[in-house]
């Protein structure tokens, strides 16, 4: 729906449908609508959370 034409459906009092969230809500919580990710974001905060770990420990025999 159109920027314009979703004010004016809420405006007239339209709601729009609740969709399903895998996310905890509190009671009486709804999800209204979810934003676009883009895969680039997601990976960005993949590699900060990686960054933000200590780095791993090798261990074994070492050649």
């Amino acid at each position: 729906m159109a920027g314009a034409d979703r004010g004016n459906a809420l405006a007239a009092g339209w709601q729009p449908r609740p969709q399903p969230a895998p996310i905890a809500l509190a009671p009486g919580e709804v999800v209204l609508a979810q934003g676009a990710v883009r895969l680039g974001q997601l990976d960005r905060l993949d590699r900060l959370d990686r960054l933000s770990r200590p780095a791993p420990v090798a261990r074994g025999r070492c050649r």
